[in-house]
């Protein structure tokens, strides 16, 4: 039987371990037009395990908390003049709104050549992050003894990474 003290130490060595970023900021250029321009059913596949903290420049974080948003709200994924719109409507900054259009902007004219690559990549990243996650949460409430909220912790992540696996595996 693993003692609780074996899985705090897996999920103390796992929060130290990795990078919690997806490629460096040309990648998650090319990433982030492969999801909004998405003409195969990949953006299906990631968007219920991607997240904004998953990318260290500023302003693509912020696109993409917005793309999010917009994802959760209306079920799909929002075009580059959703997006343009969303951004207008939401930075009352000027100089910030400028930059995130020309961000968008930037992507949206970007080519991409290598897309297998980069959606293998990413949905391998996503799901390591995931289950991470995950075991670290697990981890969490095993030693808070909230054996409640873990019951109903393992039926969601159970339901997502199931659900990431059955959309990766269906593409």
């Amino acid at each position: 039987m693993i003692e609780k003290e074996q899985i705090l130490d897996v999920a103390a060595n796992l929060s130290k371990t990795g990078t919690n970023s997806i490629g460096d900021k040309n990648f998650q250029i090319k990433l982030a037009k492969l999801i909004i321009a998405d003409e195969k059913g990949f953006s299906e596949q990631i968007i219920d395990i991607i997240k904004p903290e998953y990318f260290d420049n500023t302003h693509i974080k912020i696109l993409f908390q917005y793309l999010l948003e917009y994802t959760n709200e209306y079920n799909t994924i929002p075009d580059f003049d959703i997006l343009k719109n969303i951004i207008k409507e939401n930075e009352s900054n000027e100089h910030e709104r400028d930059y995130l259009i020309q961000t968008l902007e930037g992507i949206e004219k970007s080519s991409t050549t290598d897309n297998n690559y980069i959606q293998k990549t990413s949905l391998d990243f996503c799901k390591k992050q995931s289950l991470k996650n995950g075991i670290l949460k697990a981890a969490d409430v095993w030693s808070k003894g909230d054996y409640d909220r873990y019951k109903n912790w393992w039926w969601i992540s159970r339901r997502r990474i199931r659900c990431s696996f059955i959309s990766y595996w269906w593409w």
